[in-house]
């Protein structure tokens, strides 16, 4: 409750009115202040200290990074109408996308773009490259599809559902802000309470248009969870949905992952090339590709990913991959795991 009571009566108010350095100031201290204040904080620290191999020191202040960093998104997406004006951002966003991927653009060819979970504005950074892409000349100006979770309004106030819901307000204002009537940008709900097939058939509409984008994330809804299972980051074995890539099949296009992690000023940003999942390739082949360019953002970018690392592998800075960890008692604190899993079930 405390999370929903500062976001709305602290954190927006700063956004609104002060300037952006200091309204992520306090986004950061109110991360501490989460760190400190919850299990879930104590369970971050020690993923961390065991998938990195850090002091205790270390990890805590990489978790209360963590903490803060959904905090500093909802301070961007209010700002959102300045992410473009940062040129240094902007030259990092367009400059690594691949050159066969510029081609398929250039040539108006449909593509989904499978984004990771680093935040809501990292998410906008697909639709935020497109346009520049158009502006520049470099694609055809088509429509692009944004897909989201819109939330119902329960008869018992949530605190979970109210927090989503100022996101989903501040990610409809951003994306208004950013389109600014001069480009076909649409939002696709893929919540419950719009049906899955509703959402899928908007996106792939889209897709059957020239020049048409699907930005989604890559383990979009339209499959059961455990539809897919493969090594990722610090889990040996974890589950998705291949949602995105049965999206890009349905469609008959190809996919790219985009997995853009950071802030104003510090993004680093990781384009997959672009993958037809045609009669050679299988959903689970499509998603082993996706998701190992996946974790290695993972692995450089800990702090602004969203959900848990797991507890099975270690990320080797030295050669840029997750490797197993060959004993699990050594070094893992048995108590904090079963607290970090009795607040995730599930992973």
């Amino acid at each position: 409750m405390f999370r929903y009571a500062g976001e709305r009566g602290v954190l927006l108010p700063a956004a609104k009115h002060l300037p952006m350095a200091m309204a992520a100031q306090v986004a950061g201290a109110m991360g501490r202040l989460d760190y400190h204040a919850t299990m879930h904080g104590r369970g971050i620290r020690e993923q961390i200290a065991r998938a990195f191999d850090l002091p205790a020191g270390q990890a805590a202040e990489l978790a209360q990074r963590r903490c803060a960093a959904t905090y500093r998104d909802l301070v961007a997406l209010q700002a959102a109408a300045d992410t473009r004006a940062n040129e240094a951002d902007l030259d990092e966003l367009v400059d690594g996308i691949p050159s066969e991927l510029r081609t398929y653009l250039a040539k108006g060819e449909p593509i989904v773009l499978a984004m990771g979970h680093f935040g809501t504005l990292a998410s906008l950074r697909g639709l935020i490259a497109m346009t520049l892409l158009a502006d520049r000349g470099a694609r055809p100006n088509g429509p692009i599809a944004v897909a989201h979770l819109g939330l119902p309004r329960s008869r018992i106030p949530n605190p979970l559902e109210e927090r989503r819901r100022l996101r989903s307000r501040a990610l409809r204002g951003a994306i208004a802000r950013l389109a600014g009537g001069r480009y076909d940008v649409r939002l696709a709900d893929v919540s419950d309470r719009a049906g899955f097939s509703a959402g899928a058939r908007q996106l792939r509409d889209v897709l059957r248009q020239r020049g048409g984008i699907a930005v989604v994330h890559i383990d979009a809804p339209w499959e059961r969870r455990g539809a897919h299972r493969q090594a990722f980051a610090g889990f040996a074995n974890r589950s998705f949905s291949p949602g995105a890539v049965r999206l890009a099949r349905s469609a008959g296009c190809h996919i790219a992952l985009l997995a853009s992690a950071g802030r104003a000023g510090a993004w680093h940003t990781r384009w997959g090339d672009p993958i037809f999942p045609g009669n050679d390739r299988s959903d689970a082949d499509v998603m082993q590709l996706l998701l190992a360019e996946l974790e290695l953002t993972v692995g450089q970018r800990p702090d602004e990913f969203e959900f848990d690392l797991g507890w099975d592998r270690r990320w080797d800075a030295a050669s840029g991959c997750w490797r197993p960890i060959s004993s699990k008692s050594a070094d893992e604190p048995v108590l904090e795991r079963q607290l970090a899993d009795a607040a995730h079930p599930g992973g």
